[in-house]
């Protein structure tokens, strides 16, 4: 399968009258599979990829055109404004979010509940620094995408658990469901807010990578960066290949992408959710699955046997998740440099002014520098905390707090992926969203625009 503009079907029907069939549509395989492997997964779903970059509906920052103080203060190139001028989509088109969330639907209404997970594995920011601004704009869209948007992922199941909820509450026959959830769904507005983030953890499992290691006696660590574009589906199929989960890799008619699809003849039957039924399962599928996550799980894969047999299974995917929060509490007690959730200023820290910070008792969420408290004004003191800055490769206080004996305690490599990381923060930096990566010259001829032949990979790729 793969992801192909008509223009590029139309030109290899020119080029290879004899092999190529005379197109009349773009090619867009990759994105109609993904939207069957979600729509026909029964237990589970597992993805690895560089985004995950999808329609989100509103912004969480609506009406804010101004950008957050962090974001405001990394320096634009000259050459910005020149991708404005090209057409541009106001927010991402692709529908993978909202497959996601209407098959997750289904499981929260169904009339014989059944388990049902999704995990999704992503680096912890693109690759490159949180002083790019290209970097910077792809977090917003992820961070939308996932958490923040009206029609994100979470936000979507939040709204379904809340439907749920009015549903069980108004004691409404089961018969009736089906008419009344449009009704609930219609009338819900912004309640969902009311449904925790962790409600969702019974059906979607976010995950980062990190490792660490010990440099000239001090501890140091790196986000492992996923680069991967994989979906296993039920232990059953596999999709892997070169489309990332954004528009250009997956509408067709931006980048050209391959993947195959895989379910071998060999095959078993298995217990995917402990519920004593036995599912079919491929063998391929099955076992790249289990090998993977040993290798992720490290020295935790001992303890997460469960998990590596049944992964639908609610005490597995319970105990990934809880090895994950811990895994990433132990890097955010030596690192406050890396994205986190919660701030917490550090008592004996003083500003600029000689002021001394002050906990306030009262949840804080992180800015795009986890140094700063989302939307604080940045300070060159703040500046040489980040990694991005001379200043913090020249200073003894890389390591801001706690010790090098608190890594012993981290397992494996899962991270958990932090959720409220920028929360309230507009870190859209003015780029063209589609960033259109073929030939075509624009009318005007003073305008000139890179050609990117190496996909939809590079660290500078907006989705």
């Amino acid at each position: 399968m793969r992801s192909a503009s008509l223009a590029m079907r139309q030109d290899e029907h020119k080029c290879m009258p004899d092999v190529a069939p005379k197109a009349r549509l773009k090619q867009d395989d990759v994105l109609r599979s993904v939207h069957l492997l979600i729509s026909k997964s029964e237990h589970f779903i597992y993805i690895e990829n560089q985004f995950f970059v999808s329609a989100f509906g509103v912004s969480s920052v609506v009406g804010n055109k101004k950008l957050s103080p962090a974001a405001d203060s990394i320096n634009q190139p000259i050459n910005a404004w020149a991708t404005r001028i090209l057409p541009d989509d106001e927010s991402p088109q692709n529908p993978v979010a909202e497959w996601l969330g209407e098959r997750i639907k289904r499981a929260i209404f169904s009339q014989m509940p059944q388990p049902y997970h999704v995990y999704i594995v992503l680096p912890v920011n693109p690759e490159g620094r949180l002083d790019d601004p290209t970097i910077v704009a792809q977090i917003h869209l992820t961070r939308q995408s996932l958490v923040f948007g009206t029609d994100s992922l979470l936000n979507r199941i939040r709204r379904s658990l809340w439907v749920k909820q009015q549903l069980e509450a108004q004691s409404v026959p089961r018969r009736e469901w089906h008419r009344r959830i449009p009704e609930l769904e219609q009338t819900c507005g912004e309640l969902y807010r009311d449904i925790e983030f962790s409600e969702c953890d019974p059906y979607v499992t976010l995950l980062n990578f990190r490792d660490h290691a010990e440099l000239n006696g001090r501890p140091v660590t790196e986000m492992i960066y996923v680069h991967s574009k994989l979906m296993i589906v039920d232990d059953r199929y596999v999709l892997v290949g070169s489309a990332n989960i954004n528009d250009r890799s997956l509408l067709g008619d931006r980048d050209s992408e391959l993947a195959v699809l895989i379910s071998d003849t060999a095959h078993g039957y298995t217990d995917l959710d402990g519920s004593g039924t036995a599912a079919p399962t491929r063998n391929f599928a099955r076992e790249l699955r289990q090998n993977a996550w040993r290798k992720w799980l490290g020295s935790a894969a001992g303890e997460c046997a469960e998990a590596l047999d049944k992964p639908a299974l609610k005490a597995g995917w319970e105990k990934i998740q809880a090895l994950a929060r811990d895994n990433a509490g132990v890097y955010e007690k030596v690192f406050n440099f890396i994205p986190r959730d919660d701030y917490q200023p550090d008592e004996n820290n003083q500003n600029d002014a000689g002021v001394k910070s002050k906990r306030v008792n009262k949840k804080r969420w992180t800015s795009l520098w986890p140094v700063m408290e989302s939307n604080s004004i940045p300070t060159p003191g703040d500046a040489k905390q980040m990694p991005f800055s001379e200043g913090f490769w020249g200073t003894d206080k890389i390591i801001q707090r706690g010790s090098g004996n608190k890594m012993k305690n981290v397992k494996g490599y899962f991270t958990a992926l932090p959720v409220h990381w920028t929360e309230g923060e507009n870190n859209l930096n003015p780029y063209n969203m589609r960033l259109i990566t073929d030939n075509n010259e624009p009318d005007n001829p003073d305008i000139q625009i890179a050609d990117n032949p190496d996909e939809s990979n590079t660290s500078g790729a907006l989705s």
